[in-house]
């Protein structure tokens, strides 16, 4: 039965007679036709409204679950084919409308945009509305697909009933994979089955086989793990890797085990775990790894114990074959009862009609759902500081956002809110933070009893705030008060506070709180109600008044991010009239929107009378420079910290040799020293930092600190690279050591492990040859390494704020952003290079100039 033709009975009600009737199920193919390539995919579509329908499961088995670009969910389906949820209705794509199969056993977005399912039917490609259905017929090993995987070089896997298969972009081709004697045999349908597919931190490819263990792909080799090399059990149902670099291998009936690299530690139902037929595995953005199992609900694993959820945590059928962690951090389970999300510690049955959480979207793509305004039922409020109720505090102005029902004591949401204190003094530290909220709390706590004849019940319970500094610049409290709203009882929240210095005497102070526990989604919506504040999403245009076209606007990121075109020429305009002799030898371009890495800017160009180069005007802002520890390839030296930047001016591409040559005889510096010649746009190289400082002095520019350098290169963003996590979208943003260099490159010298083709091979790129960040920056990643003005320094030595200078001296220099002749990893945005300050033709710069902020 699909979906258009459940819709118009009663919901359907599934009986768990026993778990082998559930495992047969999950096991016996659903018989199907191949719907050939689609001419156009109209599918069923279920507006959340309909009374008829809203107490509907969306499918009575739910078994994958994903997040598009867009911000839309997909459900997969055990026989309803797949759903699309993007925030207004339900559409259904099925047999019947092109899809490929009705059993959805797992699915993909690729860089492009379009969705790729693992079906009982092949593989189904959604594109631009058309279904594109792959078969035997198209190379696969059968029809009966089990799961599908994309690796980090772009590389889509699925996994059949008949063994691996990769596609090559029009076809699919068998790859074989070894086979293994074990002990007790115990495969529910064959050893070539293969249920699940990972790629390790290492880049190496494992599979989960039905029978004969995992096998570990390097490249070139597989290495086997069986119950002989101490593995849980033989049949592997799902794999996936933790924070640590730890792999857990979820066994049909022997536990999960944890591969540390060397050794291998099982855990069972004697370690806690429901039970031993573990069928997901999925590490949630706390660090927490959750286990699915058959027939027994689900189980937390915190890194010391186990918690088990079930029926009496409203998981009201309990076998769980999917889990996921949205861009929200909601986690979402795909059960043989529904669909259930996790609030809390409660499980919520999310059926047609909800309840369903607002979609946070940023910029769709083309062709895409339009934004859906997550707040538009939030109250809000601004007022400027210090307020009547509390005299006391700094002057400024505070913005607020409040969950709705916020003063119903019957609605969870009861107590939740966000806001925003922009205070004309230095970034607090924790015994100010603890003052701030214990003056604002027990001023408006007073002042609400006041009106209520009720200050006895308020002033015999003074407000208590127990702050802790969790991070350099976030702050978690407990606050302990009578409430004054609406029930005159005490109360007990939880705070969460991060700060950001935007000048040495002005900060912003960011509030979240809630009476609700960490856990529940309250909080991620609360994280978006600052974002909110702090910058509008494009729905809501901001206006452009004297606030925007102020000098403030420019020195906090986010809030630039939310000035539309006209708000950032105005703003730019201002920055010019402030700092003429700056902007003295500048001219005011153009004002052009860039995007990458899921952010966007409007950036204000600049033409460079003596140089000709083009430079952008950059907003400043506090930012975690370094990197996290769990970025693959980070190096000891990145140690995170916070550091805050003044706008300042760079320029858009590294110096060219045709800027260079311009001032050249002016500086007394060699005209063509470059290495690689044939145009004036390549980049400058082969030249010393003395010659740099000659040229920069004529120019009258300088090199970037270390600190700026990373800013720019970020864009705002807090991933790997400019444009995301997943190194092979750099192809489209740099020229990087690639699959088109020398051989000997990647075999020995350089360790180029790459898979794409940039076009450049072991040449130079002209400048502005790719893709620009949300900044409007060229070659960020590759092309030549970029010096900096800082002497090569620990991180521990504080930077001054505005510029992100490091004092101190050394024998060393510091160089950024990865050259046409080194691998991806050298080019994330945390990487340092230490360096004698040498010349080479792998070395160039990009000028900037600083600002009197």
């Amino acid at each position: 039965m699909n979906v258009a033709q459940a819709s118009s009975r009663s919901p359907i009600k599934v009986k768990l007679v026993s778990i082998r009737l559930v495992l047969a199920s999950l096991l016996i193919p659903i018989p199907f036709l191949c719907a050939p390539v689609g001419p156009s995919a109209t599918a069923t579509t279920h507006a959340l409204t309909d009374d008829s329908e809203t107490d509907a499961q969306i499918s009575e088995y739910v078994r994958e679950i994903t997040q598009d670009l867009d911000g839309n969910f997909w459900f997969g389906t055990n026989g309803d084919g797949v759903c699309r949820y993007d925030g207004t209705s339900l559409t259904y794509f099925s047999a019947e409308q092109g899809f490929g199969g009705r059993a959805v056993r797992g699915m993909l977005q690729d860089p492009d945009g379009a969705m790729w399912f693992a079906t009982d039917g092949g593989v189904s490609r959604l594109e631009s509305g058309n279904f594109t259905n792959y078969t035997t017929a198209n190379g696969l090993s059968d029809n009966q697909v089990w799961s599908i995987f994309r690796d980090s070089g772009g590389t889509i896997w699925v996994g059949t009933m008949a063994g691996v298969c990769r596609f090559n972009g029009t076809s699919f081709v068998p790859f074989p994979i070894p086979r293994v004697e074990v002990e007790n045999p115990a495969e529910g349908f064959g050893p070539q089955v293969i249920w699940t597919m990972f790629e390790d931190r290492s880049g190496h490819i494992w599979f989960g086989t039905d029978g004969e263990g995992a096998h570990r792909y390097d490249g070139n080799t597989f290495t086997s793990f069986t119950t002989k090399q101490g593995l849980a059990g033989n049949t592997v149902r799902c794999i996936t890797g933790d924070r640590n670099g730890h792999l857990w291998l979820g066994t049909r009936l022997g536990g999960v085990s944890r591969f540390d690299g060397k050794s291998i530690r099982n855990f069972t139902s004697k370690d806690g775990l429901t039970n031993n037929k573990v069928y997901e595995a999925r590490e949630d953005s706390a660090g927490n790894l959750w286990f699915s199992t058959l027939g027994a609900g689900v189980c937390k694993y915190d890194g010391t114990t186990f918690t088990s959820f079930g029926a009496n945590d409203g998981l009201s059928l309990l076998h769980v074959q999917e889990i996921f962690e949205d861009t929200d951090g909601v986690l979402w389970f795909g059960c043989s009862g529904g669909l259930f999300r996790l609030d809390g510690n409660t499980f919520v049955n999310v059926k047609r009609g909800g309840p369903w959480l607002p979609l946070t979207r940023g910029k769709p793509r083309a062709g895409g759902a339009p934004i859906v305004d997550p707040f538009s039922g939030w109250p809000t409020e601004t007022f400027e500081l210090p307020p009547g109720f509390a005299p006391n505090l700094p002057t400024g102005s505070e913005s607020l956002l409040f969950a709705p029902g916020w003063r119903n004591p019957d609605s969870e949401e009861f107590w939740s809110y966000a806001f925003v204190m922009s205070i004309d003094e230095s970034a607090p530290d924790a015994a100010r933070v603890d003052d701030l909220l214990e003056q604002y709390y027990n001023g408006l706590m007073s002042t609400f009893a006041s009106s209520k004849g009720k200050e006895k019940e308020v002033s015999a319970v003074p407000v208590r705030v127990d702050v802790v500094r969790t991070a350099p610049n976030r702050f978690e409290a407990k606050m302990h008060l009578i409430d004054a709203f609406a029930t005159f009882e005490p109360i007990d929240l939880r705070v969460v506070i991060n700060t950001a210095a935007v000048t040495d005497k002005r900060s912003s102070v960011r509030v979240q709180v809630s009476s609700q526990p960490g856990g529940h989604e309250v909080w991620s919506r609360l994280d978006g109600a600052i974002s909110r504040i702090l910058s509008p999403i494009e729905t809501k245009k901001p206006k452009v008044d004297e606030a925007a076209r102020s000098l403030g606007a420019l020195t906090e990121r986010t809030v630039y991010a939310g000035l539309d075109e006209s708000a950032v020429k105005a703003l730019a305009r201002e920055a010019q009239a402030r700092w003429p002799q700056e902007f003295a030898g500048f001219t005011l371009k153009s004002v052009e929107r860039c995007e990458a890495g899921g952010l966007t800017h409007w950036m204000s160009t600049w033409t460079h009378a003596k140089t000709g180069l083009e430079f952008v005007l950059v907003p400043g802002g506090t930012f975690p420079m370094g990197s996290p520890v769990s970025e693959p390839n980070r190096r000891e030296d990145e140690l995170q910290h916070s550091v805050t930047i003044d706008p300042f001016l760079i320029a858009r591409t590294e110096c060219t040799q045709g800027a260079w040559a311009q001032l050249a005889s002016t500086a007394g510096v060699d005209r063509a020293p470059s290495h690689f010649k044939g145009s004036k746009l390549l980049p400058v190289e082969s030249i010393s930092l003395q010659d740099i400082a000659a040229w920069c002095a004529v120019a009258e520019l300088s090199l970037p600190t270390e600190a700026q350098w990373e800013f720019a290169c970020r864009g705002g963003t807090t991933s790997a690279w400019a444009m995301g996590a997943n190194k092979n979208g750099l192809s489209r943003f740099g020229n990087l050591g690639s699959a088109d260099c020398p051989q000997s490159w990647i075999d020995h010298e350089f360790d180029i492990t790459e898979p794409w083709l940039d076009g450049f091979g072991d040449e130079m790129a002209p400048a502005g040859s790719f893709n620009c960040n949300s900044f409007g920056l060229f070659d960020v990643h590759g092309n030549v390494r970029e010096w900096c003005r800082d002497a090569y320094s620990s991180y521990q030595v504080r930077p001054k704020n505005g510029t992100g200078l490091r004092p101190g001296v050394s024998e060393h220099y510091v160089a950024r952003g990865g050259s046409f002749n080194a691998p991806a990893r050298t080019a994330r945005s945390a990487r340092r290079l230490k360096d004698s300050g040498a010349v080479h033709r792998h070395h160039g710069f990009r000028p900037s100039m600083d600002l009197p902020f």
